[in-house]
């Protein structure tokens, strides 16, 4: 790749695109805000916070691996796809910390 200065170097750049992306997403959320209420971005059917659906359908996903149960119905959002979002949005602040 170049020696520890070119990959420091793109591990830099990379970092810097990261948060780019990050902030954007931030302002996007603020700007859906304004376009519907807070209440509706936790709460609503397309929230992306966990609910309880999240767990009804973990647990039918167990009981359908396992020969159990049908397939489930999942919502716009699954609970792996809500794990994998705040895995990634809630470490990129906490990786800021570690540099």
């Amino acid at each position: 790749m170049g020696g520890y200065k070119v990959t420091g170097f793109i591990h830099r750049v990379g970092a810097i695109i990261t948060f780019i992306y990050f902030g954007m997403h931030i302002y996007f959320l603020f700007k859906k805000r304004k376009e519907k209420s807070a209440r509706h971005l936790f709460s609503g059917e397309n929230s992306m916070m966990f609910n309880k659906r999240d767990i009804k359908e973990f647990i039918e996903t167990i009981k359908w691996f396992v020969g159990k149960g049908p397939r489930p119905e999942y919502g716009r959002w699954t609970y792996w796809e809500k794990f994998d979002y705040f895995a990634v949005f809630g470490a990129l602040p906490l990786l800021d910390l570690a540099d």
